[in-house]
């Protein structure tokens, strides 16, 4: 039986970040966060994995809570005079520092630490100073020569390239993804799988234009409506 009640359980929440990852690789990402189609994904694929039925603001608060806790951590790990807490793995410092900033005297790495590096890291170079066995030290770039000036246009031509190939990737998947959308709102709307108004959005949806009217409707009314409107022009 499906549940209202969100329980962030460490296998709960490593399938909510796999979805979002999912998504932000899917390039449904806007600035810092999901775009809009982003979180429709993670809130279908969520219920399905799970059997919660949560709301977007339950989801979204479970991930500003996860990014504060990142973004915090990640913080601490560039300031200067900080050691590795040998008991927690956890930033350690004298009192003095603590003395002048807020929190416990230890700051243990969040949970999925991975994960949130692939959501709010950007890459393995944002990731300041490193905790290693021997302390803290400051990233720093590989050593070896400096690069030339073809070194440099050949690495922005690879990276070009990655782009241009993820978004053909992007493009090509669209329409499924739109497709899945719609179905994912019929659910929603109460519709059942195979009836008539079912098998009728599936085959108007085919066309493009009508894909993204049906979407970007806001009521169950209007959608309705629609279905019936272009049903009887497509049929006269």
């Amino acid at each position: 039986m499906a549940s209202s009640r969100a329980n962030w359980d460490e296998a709960t929440t490593k399938i909510f970040l796999d979805l979002c990852i999912v998504e932000k690789n899917q390039l449904n990402w806007s600035n810092k966060c999901l775009t809009k189609l982003g979180w429709q994904q993670v809130y279908r694929n969520f219920k399905q994995r799970t059997g919660l039925i949560l709301g977007s603001k339950q989801l979204q608060n479970k991930w500003s809570t996860m990014r504060r806790s990142f973004m915090n951590w990640r913080d601490l790990q560039v300031q200067s005079g900080l050691d590795c807490d040998k008991h927690t793995d956890g930033v350690a410092a004298d009192s003095t520092f603590w003395a002048t900033d807020e929190g416990t005297s230890t700051a243990k790495p969040p949970p999925f630490l991975d994960e949130l590096y692939m959501l709010f890291g950007h890459t393995t170079q944002d990731r300041g100073t490193l905790l290693t066995t021997g302390g803290v030290r400051v990233a720093t770039p590989s050593m070896g020569t400096e690069d030339t000036p073809a070194d440099i246009l050949e690495d922005y031509v690879r990276k070009l390239s990655q782009t241009i190939a993820m978004r053909s990737q992007k493009r090509l998947s669209c329409e499924q993804e739109e497709l899945d959308l719609a179905m994912w709102i019929l659910e929603e709307d109460g519709i059942d799988e195979g009836s008539d108004l079912y098998c009728m959005v599936i085959y108007l949806c085919k066309n493009v234009v009508n894909r993204r009217d049906f979407i970007k409707m806001k009521t169950k009314e209007s959608r309705l409506h629609w279905i019936q409107f272009n049903w009887e022009r497509e049929n006269k």
